[in-house]
């Protein structure tokens, strides 16, 4: 375990040996930075907690929770274990490059942000790279990727930490709560490795996707302001033209709605 981390690695886990396994290595590989890789069981079956324990040993911090409580409060408890004035977040099925975080840490440094975002990659090799004006898109979808790809500043975090109650889009609401405090430092390449062909995401299970975004909603968006406005009609009209698509739509009014999707989101993306 290193003595004085420059930053903290928060790595929530349920079950997934081999890939949490793959995510750990890649934390502790990283490259320019000493790290501290922090691992929280959020009540995994069986004895998947101990077999990461065995394998890494002394070199994580491993917190096990006696019941399930949910991705987000999993990574609240790491970060309230946290030494390093930093922390980084990575799913138990992605992985880390080898200077992701070196190179979020000296951008943050540079430019006095509180927090850092990256762009992807797939495991099928497809590159989700980040709008040169991510910050602009961000109240019609999330632009700034998973947690995966977040970096942030302790004491902001602790200050600002995840929402236990979202059943989905815990990382987009998190986002909209940091950038009122600061824009952030801004990496469009990919840094790191995404598995999108999990089953079991949160980002797979329609409901809780749906009534995520209907928190989402209720929590940021029902202000007045004109960007607020403009957020609800952007998202209102998504949900219209999934609607047209699951029906098979394609007539003239499907199209003009379309045309009016993209003209609306053109002004904020």
């Amino acid at each position: 375990m290193t003595l004085w981390p420059e930053v903290s690695v928060v790595i929530p886990m349920r079950n997934r040996v081999a890939s949490t396994a793959a995510a750990v290595r890649s934390a502790l590989a990283q490259e320019g930075v000493s790290v501290e890789v922090i691992v929280v069981d959020d009540a995994s079956d069986g004895e998947d907690a101990d077999r990461i324990n065995r394998i890494f040993g002394d070199a994580i911090t491993l917190i096990r929770c006696d019941i399930r409580r949910g991705a987000p409060t999993a990574r609240n408890l790491g970060v309230a274990s946290a030494r390093a004035a930093m922390v980084a977040f990575l799913d138990s099925d992605d992985v880390f490059l080898p200077d992701k975080l070196w190179l979020q840490r000296t951008a943050m440094q540079a430019g006095a942000r509180g927090f850092s975002v990256t762009g992807f990659r797939t495991k099928a090799g497809r590159r989700f790279v980040l709008p040169w004006q991510a910050t602009r898109g961000i109240a019609a979808r999330n632009t700034f990727g998973g947690t995966s790809g977040l970096m942030v500043r302790t004491d902001m975090i602790r200050a600002e930490p995840f929402a236990p109650d979202m059943p989905a889009v815990q990382d987009w609401e998190l986002y909209l709560r940091l950038l009122r405090l600061g824009p952030p430092a801004v990496l469009r390449q990919p840094l790191y490795v995404c598995d999108t062909s999990g089953v079991d995401r949160i980002t797979a299970n329609a409901r809780r996707r749906a009534l995520g975004h209907r928190m989402l909603q209720l929590r940021h968006f029902h202000d007045r302001t004109d960007a607020g406005r403009l957020a609800l009609k952007v998202q209102a009209l998504n949900r219209v033209l999934l609607a047209d698509a699951a029906r098979g739509g394609l007539g003239a009014v499907t199209r003009t709605r379309m045309r009016l999707y993209r003209s609306l989101l053109s002004r904020i993306a």
